[in-house]
């Protein structure tokens, strides 16, 4: 038995060596000859470029490859040169013939190997069964399903469907009125520059990507199986959930600007509506023949940040219908180099990219650190409540800035180096739309596809096109994760050490075989080749890191539950106002109400601040000069240890001056002024002398919190000014 063993496995080690040193010799003559076609066809498509160039202005023809992908695009043009397609056909006759001359060659090749070696491969299962979500990408068998095509040779095949999809919902169908400014786009942005937005992969997190593909996967099955279907109770509880994608981001991702386009006004859309995030949702209901599996929540706040993203994080400070998700999307590119951070940096000491790096760094361990997530206590399928352990959310950050808030080029590259550090770091995923484009945009400034109109005024929110283009750039990466992913998990190296010679004894030294727990350390200046190990291998044995573990005993949330799992406001009392309908203000008011105090000294001419959602921003405002107000809040049943003030600061005559004085009171359970456990104090200014409005989030540490069962009294005074704004409050 051994013996016929031995001698079936010298038999293919021999087979296989004859197989390669034919192909070795095969391969170099077939190397040769495609070398020299591809200098001859090189050397022709860069003719045909100069022709395109200066018939029609198209970008990115200057070889085969992009010809061939551009061509359907072409197809919906109105293109009349009889000389260019004279030009095509002559293109198509010598790639014909060289394809020709390659299939000749490939036959020599097979002519020179023994027919019976041939015969004898047997064809591979699949790698992946068609239950599984990666099968998507291949339904046949042999060496056709084990590949996994590329994102590239994926969406070269759809560029048709690609134009299509991209129409928006408000763009009448039969009319498609950005049609020819769809497709020049798509032109432009063929499938290298958007694999060009593919800046870091998730390395660290390719579970989650995999986790995320198996619900999309689930979720398509039963949308497929029940779309005849009539809602039924018993159907509704086998529904997967969709996924669900956290978007954060300021007035770029929020669309402002987006009408502005080289067709016409574009103002059916409103900003939300037009912005890539809608046009992204749409794009992949289309692209998918409307099956929903995507739930998009977009929380954009004009003139916020990172460090705003990271308390709204930290808090949970969301409405109450936005689930915990499955993808973060970090799209604040913009605002980290906006004038608060250059002041903010400059007052600090620092420079705008340590300011930018620190800001996010700590958003991200924020983000990150919690892997997995306390444990969440939900009813799972049977209407039982029960604990169970999620999972920390795929983290992605894009940039989409190219400029015009700094002038100079290196200092418009501040976030772009920042992120790209962070994220090889830490292993996230980060996607750039403005790599993609940003040669396009250097060789001609004025352009306004792709970056903000007006240049070179002060503008830094681009228009129609970059909203579309994003778009692409968030699905290509999307498929490209995929791809990639499957791709991965189908050339696992597992069994690579079967070819130990010596498999009782291991080459000493080398890494460890698990990457810890815990994040890597903070990255700082006083982290350093010397201490780094230890500091890392310190913090994954931890007892924060073993209560983590321990959680992982529990079962998943997705084994157990369809549903989405809860975000927790972990506040007393909050409100952020461009996240309340403003229809909803009243309500609002009234929730605010019981907590307004009027003290006995008090006049009620003092009290001048009321809600308002001027200029598209909700917010409480001052109205008079020393407007004041007073919340009380008694017998707290949340402990409160940090008060944080969202307030926009402006510019102009009317904001000239504008500060708040601020006292917060921790006091047991009395109005009596002798009960006073500790008093902190804080002044906040609301002016600035930069022609932009930011909200900009001031906190103010207790000296001591505020527990259960004590009384919190914050006063609030306008001491400067005759206006003041505040677009939310987080007490926790």
């Amino acid at each position: 038995m051994m013996h016929n063993q031995r001698q079936k496995y010298s038999f293919t080690m021999q087979r296989k060596t004859q197989l390669l040193i034919i192909s070795i010799f095969a391969g170099s003559m077939i190397g040769s000859f495609i070398a020299t076609v591809s200098f001859i066809t090189n050397d022709y498509s860069t003719y045909l470029h100069s022709s395109f160039d200066n018939s029609l202005q198209l970008e990115d023809c200057n070889d085969n490859d992009n010809f061939q992908e551009n061509k359907p695009l072409l197809s919906h043009l109105s293109l009349n040169e009889e000389h260019l397609k004279e030009q095509y056909s002559q293109s198509i006759v010598i790639e014909q013939e060289a394809l020709e001359l390659q299939q000749q060659e490939e036959e020599v090749v097979k002519d020179l190997i023994p027919q019976q070696l041939l015969s004898e491969e047997k064809e591979e299962e699949r790698i992946y069964p068609e239950s599984h979500a990666c099968s998507i990408f291949k339904q046949g068998t042999g060496h056709e399903g084990r590949e996994i095509p590329s994102a590239i040779q994926i969406w070269k095949q759809y560029l048709s469907k690609v134009v299509n999809a991209t129409r928006h919902e408000k763009d009448n169908i039969k009319e498609f009125l950005w049609h020819d400014f769809t497709v020049e786009l798509l032109n432009v942005m063929n499938s290298q520059r958007l694999q060009q937005s593919v800046k870091t992969l998730p390395i660290h997190y390719w579970d989650r990507v995999g986790d995320i593909l198996d619900l999309v996967h689930q979720r398509w099955i039963w949308l497929d199986k029940n779309k005849d279907s009539s809602k039924t109770e018993a159907n509704s509880k086998s529904e997967p959930r969709k996924v669900n994608i956290l978007i954060l981001g300021g007035s770029v991702t929020l669309g402002v600007q987006c009408h502005e386009n080289p067709v016409m006004k574009a103002l059916r859309f409103g900003r939300k509506p037009c912005s890539w995030t809608s046009r992204l949702q749409q794009f992949i209901k289309a692209m998918t023949n409307q099956r929903d599996l995507v739930n998009f929540n977009q929380i954009t706040l004009g003139g916020t940040n990172t460090a705003s993203a990271t308390t709204f994080w930290n808090y949970s400070l969301f409405p109450n219908d936005v689930p915990y998700p499955d993808i973060i999307i970090n799209s604040f590119s913009t605002n980290d180099v906006h004038v608060q951070s250059i002041a903010e940096a400059k007052e600090s000491n620092v420079t705008l990219e340590e300011y930018i790096f620190d800001m996010n760094e700590e958003f991200v361990r924020s983000v990150l650190s919690n892997n997995p997530p306390p444990p969440f206590t939900v009813e799972n399928n049977n209407g039982i409540k029960e604990r169970c352990e999620g999972k920390v959310p795929l983290l992605l950050y894009y940039d989409d800035y190219l400029g015009n808030e700094q002038r100079e080029i290196r200092q418009t590259l501040s976030f772009n180096r920042a992120i790209n550090t962070l994220s090889v770091y830490y292993g996230f995923g980060f996607i750039s739309y403005a790599d993609a484009v940003r040669d396009l945009v250097y060789a001609k400034t004025s352009e306004g596809w792709f970056s903000p109109h007006g240049w070179p005024d002060r503008q830094i929110h681009p228009g129609m096109g970059m909203h579309i283009t994003s778009a692409w750039v968030f699905a290509f990466n999307f498929l490209n994760l995929a791809t990639t992913y499957c791709d991965a998990m189908s050339r696992k190296n597992s069994d690579i050490l079967t070819l130990l010679r010596d498999k009782t004894k291991r080459v000493q030294n080398g890494p460890l075989e698990h990457r810890p727990l815990a994040l890597p350390p903070k990255l700082d200046q006083n982290l350093t080749l010397d201490n780094i190990s230890k500091l890392w291998q310190n913090a994954a044995e931890s007892d924060e890191v073993s209560k983590k573990v321990e959680n992982r005993l529990l079962p998943q949330c997705d084994t157990i539950t369809n549903k989405s799992l809860p975000m927790t406001n972990k506040c007393f009392f909050s409100w952020i106002g461009d996240m309340i309908d403003k229809k909803k203000i009243e309500e609002f008011k009234e929730e605010m109400d019981p907590f307004l105090w009027k003290k006995e000294e008090d006049n009620d001419d003092d009290f001048n601040w009321e809600f308002s959602h001027d200029n598209g921003k909700t917010g409480y405002i001052a109205t008079k000069t020393n407007a004041k107000f007073t919340l009380r809040f008694t017998d707290i049943h949340h402990t409160v240890s940090t008060l944080n003030f969202m307030v926009m600061t402006s510019y102009g005559s009317k904001w000239e001056g504008s500060m708040v004085h601020i006292d917060a009171l921790v006091m047991t359970n009395s109005t009596d002024l002798n009960s006073i456990l500790s008093k902190n104090s804080m002044e906040i200014v609301g002016y600035h002398d930069k022609e932009t409005s930011e909200s900009v989030i001031h906190k103010l540490v207790l000296d001591k919190k505020a527990e259960f069962g004590n009384t919190l009294v914050i006063d609030v005074q306008l001491k400067g000014g005759s206006a003041f704004k505040m677009t939310g409050m987080a007490f926790c």
